[in-house]
């Protein structure tokens, strides 16, 4: 079975649900995962990576990161932010259930899901697998295509190292 390799980044104040959810995840599925307390965090931290096209990176992002002095960037500035250094990121939106209007906003600017977060863990685990269904094809080609180059490489340089014992050993 092909294996699905996950990168998670989990962009909120309060990800006590990760726990379950990684209880929840079937064994095909190889995942790491970042934490980061506010959004500008992550922009900076992802604006300068580059990422694998053999990974599946999604992103579990809340909307709120503080108040007052502390706050900096919402959820919507971040997806859009990220969006545009890295189309790629599958977001999936955190929102408590009076958030209507940003969920809306959420889904236009390029959101995967929208998730409430008063049934986070079960909901964060069928969207996952729904990803995966939509995305398995695309994760397979990427990963045959890195495997064939690595085969055709190690056959020439077998080729080379043949070549040079034939025409300076012999």
């Amino acid at each position: 079975m092909l294996t699905v390799r996950l990168k998670l980044y989990v962009v909120d104040m309060t990800p006590d649900y990760l726990d379950d959810l990684f209880h929840k995840l079937p064994d095909y599925v190889s995942y790491t995962y970042e934490t980061y307390e506010s959004g500008s965090a992550f922009v900076d931290h992802i604006k300068t990576k580059k990422l694998s096209g053999a990974v599946l990176h999604v992103v579990l992002l809340g909307y709120q990161f503080g108040y007052g002095q502390s706050h900096v960037m919402n959820g919507l500035e971040v997806l859009e932010t990220a969006l545009k250094f890295h189309p790629s990121l599958k977001f999936i939106m955190l929102a408590q259930t009076r958030e209507l209007e940003y969920t809306i906003k959420a889904r236009n600017m390029g959101a995967y899901a929208i998730l409430y977060r008063e049934e986070l863990p079960l909901q964060i685990y069928s969207t996952l697998m729904a990803l995966f269904s939509e995305q398995r094809v695309s994760l397979a080609k990427h990963n045959m295509y890195y495997m064939l180059r690595y085969f055709f490489l190690s056959l020439l340089l077998l080729f080379v190292i043949l070549f040079l014992y034939k025409y300076l050993f012999l």
